[in-house]
């Protein structure tokens, strides 16, 4: 059975998460008008993965 480890903060700010969907929408398009191997993802599970890499970051810059 595979471990899920979630990244997000209990209390997420609204315009923070706007952003971020933002941000992994154009990425994804990019993605495929550039026809990178990426666009193998829907567009959600794009958009979830790109905020979980974010809260993943910012984890590991918090000490």
């Amino acid at each position: 059975m595979a471990a899920f480890t979630s990244y997000a903060p209990q209390i997420l700010p609204t315009e923070k998460l706007r952003d971020l969907r933002y941000d992994a929408k154009i990425r994804y398009y990019h993605s495929h008008v550039l026809d990178l191997s990426v666009c193998d993802a829907s567009l959600e599970d794009f958009i979830e993965d790109y905020i979980e890499d974010y809260y993943r970051l910012q984890a590991n810059s918090t000490p």
